[in-house]
């Protein structure tokens, strides 16, 4: 019998090469980002829309609200909706149970508005007075958490006016308090200028913020100190801002978008009225060594902060009892002071008390009766022998200065809130 014979195949296993390995992983994580990058999205559109509802169903009850009573709840500084207490107090249990939270309210009872955080960032508004809804570009200075005009200070949780506040609407800030006023940081527009420190308090306050203290302000100018090579002269002198205008014209300026313009408008002799970017002549201005007029100063976390020495001297929230006060009616040199009575030193002066248009201590209008003073920081653009951005000036608490302006202080978790 013949025999038959079966030839038996091997097949040779064959495994992923390491490139083909690789290139399955790269398409499988690309695959993976397109569907949590889809997801996410889905997810934000349907927070947005429920934002977007929520304002909608705050607004309706509003109207009903005041279609009974003839007018909103009042809620002068803007607030947290589920957090306002006139408005909770106004709709709650009459018109509903529950207001929704995470949204901003505010009114003068006659109109208002409500605000949301969308997930771009973007700010949704509605206006009673225009019926309508409005969205605009959110922004952070710099990415921080801070508003529009408003930037970090340095190691803390609070945003403080990238500018001197200016009036909104309003660029002539040659104006008294007025509840009706709200108080901005931009660029254009001269600083708003004729308040006393109650004023300026209040000024703030309106806005959902305060004063800034002094040891803010100290925060902020140990800051510049400590990041010299980015806010002295050739001469390592601090620079002064506005600080000569020896005409005395009430020469307040108003700030560039350019923060790379730091001489933006500074004058440089009585027959230089404007002077922009022209820095042969602002280099040296006041008609003294070592005084730069430069307006802006660099922080140490990339920010830039406008006419924090110079342009204006700015109320800080802080006061002290006459008698505690060091000197009289004059200005002296932190480095010539011997006695600090009330003061501290670590509280009002410069690291370096020997530094270079670091400023001076000045008293003025604390006579006449007066028994309380109030803090003035930094300069103004008439005092360019006693610049720099430490300079403190002690001033009658209840009188109003000219040329003296303010700039506020929020936390960042009330700013642009979700």
């Amino acid at each position: 019998m013949e025999k038959i014979f079966c030839p038996i195949i091997f097949m040779e296993k064959k495994s992923f090469t390491l490139i083909e390995l690789l290139i399955v992983i790269a398409i499988i994580g690309i695959l993976s980002a397109i569907i949590i990058i889809s997801t996410i999205s889905a997810s934000d559109s349907a927070a947005d829309v429920k934002k977007k509802a929520d304002i909608n169903q705050i607004n309706k009850l509003l109207m009903m609200y005041d279609a009974e009573n003839g007018g909103f709840p009042i809620e002068t500084t803007p607030c947290q909706t589920s957090l306002c207490s006139t408005l909770t107090a106004a709709l709650i249990p009459k018109y509903t149970s529950i207001i929704p939270s995470g949204y901003t309210y505010q009114s003068d009872g006659s109109s208002f508005t409500t605000k949301a955080t969308l997930s771009n960032s973007n700010i949704y508004t509605y206006s009673s007075v225009t019926n309508s809804y409005t969205e605009v570009a959110g922004s952070a200075g710099g990415g921080n958490g801070c508003d529009t005009g408003w930037i970090e200070i340095p190691g803390t949780n609070n945003c403080v006016m990238k500018y001197e506040a200016k009036i909104q609407g309003i660029d002539d800030g040659d104006q008294g308090y007025d509840s009706s006023f709200i108080a901005e940081s931009r660029a254009s527009g001269t600083p708003w200028q004729r308040l006393n420190q109650e004023n300026a308090k209040y000024a703030c306050d309106d806005i959902g913020a305060h004063l800034i203290t002094n040891a803010e302000w100290m925060t902020i100018a140990k800051d510049i100190e400590n990041n010299a090579s980015q806010n002295q002269d050739t001469s390592n002198a601090f620079y002064v801002g506005h600080t000569n205008d020896p005409q005395f014209t009430g020469n307040f300026l108003s700030a560039s978008t350019d923060d790379n313009d730091g001489f933006y408008l500074v004058s440089s002799t009585p027959s230089f009225q404007i002077v922009e970017t022209a820095y042969a002549y602002a280099s040296q201005t006041c008609d003294l060594p070592n005084s730069t007029q430069r307006r802006t100063f660099k922080l140490s976390n990339g920010e830039t902060i406008w006419d924090f020495s110079g342009n204006l001297g700015e109320w800080t929230d802080n006061t002290i009892d006459v008698s505690q006060v060091p000197i009289t009616n004059d200005c002296v040199a932190y480095s010539d002071i011997t006695d600090w009575k009330g003061l501290n030193q670590n509280d009002v002066a410069p690291l370096n008390i020997n530094g270079l248009q670091v400023g001076f201590l000045c008293e003025y209008d604390l006579y006449d009766g007066a028994t309380i003073g109030a803090y003035i920081r930094g300069s103004n653009n008439t005092s360019c022998a006693t610049a720099g951005l430490y300079s403190l000036t002690f001033w009658n608490v209840n009188s109003y200065k000219y040329n003296v302006g303010f700039r506020c202080v929020k936390s960042k978790s009330i700013m642009a809130p979700i």
